[in-house]
């Protein structure tokens, strides 16, 4: 199966996050930004992770404010390490 262009951004600018640190829990973060990010890509229409913006991360986060307390929090430091340190915003 042939990856995104999102899915390719993330796996390149975390390589050194991937490999650093407890092996399993940043193989599960970094696929944890992989699908969020390819949410926000389904649902805003963008195909570069430089266009995420404010707007994209607060409309993923009402379209999925269903989702358990434990849940948002992982989702919430994924989203964090993709903003501070993948874009440097």
């Amino acid at each position: 199966m042939r990856r995104s262009r999102i899915e390719n951004q993330i796996l390149q600018l975390t390589h050194n996050y991937r490999a650093g640190g407890g092996k399993k829990h940043r193989r599960e973060n970094v696929k944890r930004m992989v699908r969020i990010m390819t949410d926000i890509a389904a649902h805003e229409g963008i195909n570069d992770i430089r266009q995420l913006g404010r707007k994209h991360v607060e409309r993923y986060w009402q379209r999925h404010e269903h989702l358990a307390d434990s849940t948002k929090r992982d989702h919430h430091y994924a989203i964090e390490y993709v903003w501070c340190d993948l874009l440097g915003r």
